[in-house]
């Protein structure tokens, strides 16, 4: 298998995936919910709130929250990022698919893309709003290049994981049900809404935080957003933390995909 027939298999199943979003899901789930979260949970809960101590600065809840919620899209986008594979498995589409002369990895790296356009549309929408309602932001090609870059390893890493899940289980329910469960503690327990100091003196709590991959990629988003130097250690720390979930979970959801259906 060579390069060229690899990408525009790749290409052809991206194209497959993208007609199948669904408009009105797209609209309220990927373009709706982070608004409303900006414009609602943010501006109310900065009344609430009115400043929060990031690295030593005084922010604005909403601006403390904004980086966060571009990392919770990218979250969420993950959690539903195996939604097309769940439907395949339900009305047989699956063997269709696989009786085709492609590689099943260009089909598996095909549903990750989906979910990383997603995610940036989203993305893109959010923070045309923020830009008139959030202060202090930095935008410098690096900061953005970064911020993007922070924020993808989370919807392509939990992607992966929820493919790997649909692929596995016969149980139609069983996937989503662990991805809700999964949704609401690790978004609570990070630090997309709530400074790390918050969860200081809750011993178990406080370590789930810290390993919480979702806290790491807010960390390094509100760094390149708002040009806060982190300490070499720290961003280093971060960033390789998420690359490596990116590549385990590319590996081994791709891996489980191949073998989706067999006995």
């Amino acid at each position: 298998m060579n390069a060229k027939f690899f990408f525009s298999s790749v290409k052809t199943a991206f194209s497959r995936e993208i007609k199948m979003i669904s408009g009105v899901e797209f609209f309220f789930n990927t373009i709706l919910l982070p608004l409303l979260y900006i414009g609602l949970f943010g501006l109310l809960m900065g009344r609430l709130i009115p400043k929060v101590t990031f690295r030593g600065e005084e922010l604005s809840y909403l601006t403390f929250m904004f980086p966060g919620i571009l990392v919770s899209i990218c979250f969420n986008e993950g959690i539903r990022g195996g939604n097309s594979l769940f439907r395949e498995k339900l009305n047989g589409g699956l063997e269709t698919l696989f009786s085709l002369p492609v590689p099943r990895s260009s089909l598996f790296l095909a549903k990750v893309l989906t979910a990383c356009f997603k995610a940036l549309a989203s993305m893109v929408v959010v923070s045309i709003l923020g830009f008139f309602l959030v202060k202090g932001m930095s935008i410098t090609v690096l900061g953005i290049i970064g911020a993007l870059l922070a924020a993808l390893c989370i919807a392509i890493a939990f992607t992966s994981i929820m493919i790997a899940l649909i692929s596995l289980t016969r149980h139609p329910d069983t996937p989503l049900a662990i991805g809700g469960l999964m949704l609401m503690p690790l978004t609570m327990l990070s630090t997309i809404f709530y400074p790390e100091e918050v969860f200081q003196g809750l011993p178990l709590l406080d370590v789930i935080v810290k390993i919480n991959p979702v806290s790491h990629a807010a960390l390094l988003m509100r760094s390149f957003i708002f040009s806060y130097p982190l300490q070499f250690p720290t961003s280093l720390v971060s960033g390789l933390y998420l690359v490596g979930l990116v590549a385990t979970g590319l590996i081994i959801g791709n891996w489980v995909f191949g073998r989706t259906l067999e006995e």
